[in-house]
């Protein structure tokens, strides 16, 4: 339900094409600037509802752990008392040391649970790069938004869509996103027309302070879902070219 709300809402605010940018080329045809010539701020809804959908595939992973260890009990002829209900967690580890320390909130899984459970693990799941991992993004979200609302951030990655320039593509300020900043631009060493090099700008939201790698935010909880740094989760909202 909160998914359907939340896809509900993003394409709402995406219907009035809330962001849009112009391509400068200067004289000398060298540095092709792109500014924003349209932006709009974020709905609240939109990051309350995906944090709504963050906290309830988080918690419907801590029920089956409960599940889990109530079943493992049962079979050993012992019933859970209610102080040891609360104990266990779905383990969410980054490290088979961690795996093994969130391993102690449990008191009754046999070894064969342990290792299905392990192979969930983000450690075991992308080995050097944990914090990519599905399972370490809704927990991470989930702890963020404990404590403060996911904070949905503009990005706007810009590509060149037409092989064989060597441009170098330069940043420009984070803050403010307003018409008339520049997003960033391409800088040459030879003369580039813009009928050359055709420009896609794609504007999304990243839902924490730190952008990471674009992914649809829909397809990344329907994941978890499906297979039950801050930062982590971005909606693509619209694709234009210049």
């Amino acid at each position: 339900m909160h998914l359907a709300l939340f896809g509900m809402a993003v394409e709402e605010f995406l219907a009035a094409e809330p962001f849009a940018a112009v391509r400068t080329v200067s004289n000398d045809g060298r540095s092709h600037v792109v500014e924003w010539t349209r932006t709009a701020p974020i709905p609240d809804d939109i990051p309350l509802l995906a944090g709504d959908a963050v906290h309830n595939l988080r918690s419907a992973l801590d029920h089956l752990a409960v599940a889990l260890e109530r079943a493992s009990a049962n079979r050993l002829g012992h019933q859970l008392t209610p102080a040891e209900e609360r104990r266990p967690q779905f383990p969410v580890a980054r490290s088979e040391r961690e795996f093994k320390e969130q391993l102690t909130r449990f008191g009754y899984l046999s070894p064969a649970t342990v290792d299905v459970l392990k192979t969930f693990q983000p450690f075991a799941i992308a080995p050097g790069q944990p914090e990519q991992s599905f399972l370490w993004q809704v927990s991470d979200l989930d702890n963020l938004d404990k404590h403060r609302m996911l904070a949905p951030v503009p990005i706007s990655p810009v590509s060149i869509t037409e092989p064989g320039h060597r441009g170098q593509w330069v940043d420009g300020p984070s803050v403010p996103y307003a018409p008339g900043v520049e997003i960033g631009r391409y800088v040459f060493a030879d003369p580039t027309a813009a009928a050359e090099l055709p420009i896609e700008v794609r504007f999304g939201l990243t839902l924490g302070s730190v952008p990471w790698v674009p992914h649809d935010v829909r397809f990344r909880l329907g994941e978890y879902a499906k297979t039950v740094k801050e930062g982590v989760i971005v909606p693509i909202c619209q694709s234009v070219n210049i």
